[in-house]
């Protein structure tokens, strides 16, 4: 699990979470913002709800799948094994060019 896996899954399951509060709750103010007026004049506040709380159900389970890592190319390490990594790379490449000059 990359630490940017955890933060960005952090965030999706933080904004699903206050979605889904939004439409659970039937917060007045966050359906006068824009876009949730918007939806809510075109099919109706109760519709609005279901859609807001399906998306922010959607949004904390994708954040989970992301913090967990299950959204994640395997062959990537963590931060601090990349650069570690990255740096021996460059050490070699630089030993071997060191040969082929002498």
């Amino acid at each position: 699990m990359l630490d940017t896996d955890l933060f960005v899954g952090s965030v999706a399951i933080a904004l699903g979470a206050f979605v889904a509060s939004a439409a659970i709750f039937n917060w007045d103010w966050y359906y006068q913002l824009r876009k949730p007026q918007w939806v809510e004049s075109l099919w109706g506040r109760t519709t609005a709800r279901i859609i807001f709380a399906i998306v922010g159900l959607g949004l904390i389970v994708l954040g989970g799948v992301i913090a967990i890592g299950m959204l994640t190319d395997p062959t990537k390490k963590s931060g601090s094994e990349n650069v570690w990594q990255s740096r021996h790379l460059e050490i070699a490449k630089l030993r071997a060019y060191q040969v082929e000059t002498v």
